[in-house]
């Protein structure tokens, strides 16, 4: 959707697994004109391990990704996150709510408490961390709920701290 947007130059996409990129690159052919298809490219990686110059990207987007990290992993990723947005960028996360509201829970939808997830989320856990890294922090809902009860945390940092 980001790659439809016409001020969009160019996309990346960041997945540690391959099928995840083979799925999304045949999204890519199928959802996306030729146009829009172009501006967007998937790389198999670990994102510590991208090698993008520093300043690089305007926004970075971290979606469903530090639930998964080990914590010996968690600062090497938001800090190669940071050094590849420039600092005026934006930097957006969603992750699942430690704390959804009981109608996630009664509807079985929780998504926090999946065998692979490391790390666990509430809003003031995550603006505690996003809190050291910058001067910004604005939470967003969904669905005209109060984020603090919404099945994921979605946020947006900016002012990147020296």
């Amino acid at each position: 959707e980001i790659a439809k947007n016409s001020k969009v130059k160019e996309v990346v996409g960041v997945d540690i697994r391959d099928d995840a990129i083979d799925i999304a690159n045949n999204l890519k052919k199928k959802e996306l004109s030729e146009l829009d298809a172009n501006k967007l490219t998937f790389v198999v990686s670990a994102i510590e391990d991208l090698d993008y110059k520093s300043g690089y990207f305007d926004t970075v987007c971290a979606f469903e990704i530090f639930e998964h990290l080990v914590p010996d992993d968690f600062e090497k990723a938001i800090l190669s996150m940071i050094r590849m947005m420039n600092k005026d960028g934006n930097f957006l996360i969603a992750i699942p709510n430690r704390y959804p509201d009981e109608f996630y829970i009664n509807e079985n939808r929780t998504r926090w408490n999946a065998p692979d997830h490391k790390n666990f989320f509430s809003v003031t856990s995550l603006e505690f961390i996003l809190r050291k890294y910058f001067k910004n922090v604005r939470f967003f809902s969904i669905n005209n709920q109060s984020y603090e009860k919404g099945v994921h945390l979605i946020a947006e940092a900016t002012g990147i701290k020296s």
